[in-house]
């Protein structure tokens, strides 16, 4: 058995504490979150608004609301 190989019984009786510092430090470090842009969420909003509005009139043409 190698050295990063466990039995169940080993792993049951270790706490999460001990095996996240057992963990190799670079398989464990996530990025830092970076925020987008306010200009791409601003893009994104008027996106979704757009989407909402072509929804909404795609239906309401398949009903027969917008038609006269």
């Amino acid at each position: 058995m190698s050295q990063n190989e466990n039995t169940r019984e080993d792993l049951e009786t270790v706490e999460p504490e001990q095996i996240e510092e057992s963990e190799p430090a670079l398989e464990r470090d996530d990025p830092e979150y970076v925020p987008r842009a306010q200009s791409t969420r601003i893009l994104a909003w008027i996106l979704i608004a757009v989407m909402v509005v072509g929804i909404l009139l795609y239906y309401g043409w398949i009903s027969g609301i917008l038609h006269e």
